[in-house]
């Protein structure tokens, strides 16, 4: 199940900014690039950082540089995790999408390839 943010700007049937994901301190970490044809869409592995971690939380945004600060934010999601486990161990695959009207999509998947349970905030 996909959980659906902000639109993304877009430029000639292509994205405008790179969307990506805030990580520590405000950087932002580009997943597709500038100028890629939508529809597009990728995905990554996620993990905890603490034991019994029961969420995972995202940021994402369209940006061009390499802070979140002057980008679009689409949306802060947060994945609910089926089982809390020891730090480190779950292995979330979350995909990012957008679609030919630039609408920005976040799905996720457990190790087993369970949808898990997307919440914007």
């Amino acid at each position: 199940m996909e959980t659906s943010g902000r639109p993304v700007a877009l430029r000639a049937a292509a994205l405008a900014r790179a969307v990506g994901i805030e990580t520590a301190g405000g950087r932002f970490t580009p997943l597709i690039s500038a100028g890629t044809r939508v529809p597009c869409r990728t995905a990554a592995t996620f993990t905890t950082a603490e034991d019994h971690q029961r969420f995972i939380k995202i940021s994402a945004y369209a940006a061009d540089g390499d802070f979140t600060a002057g980008g679009d934010e689409l949306g802060r999601f947060e994945v609910v995790l089926a089982d809390a486990g020891p730090a480190r161990v779950p292995q979330i695959r979350v995909s990012f999408g957008v679609g030919e009207d630039g609408a920005f999509a976040i799905g996720a998947y457990d190790e087993h390839g369970r949808a898990l349970d997307v919440r914007r905030l």
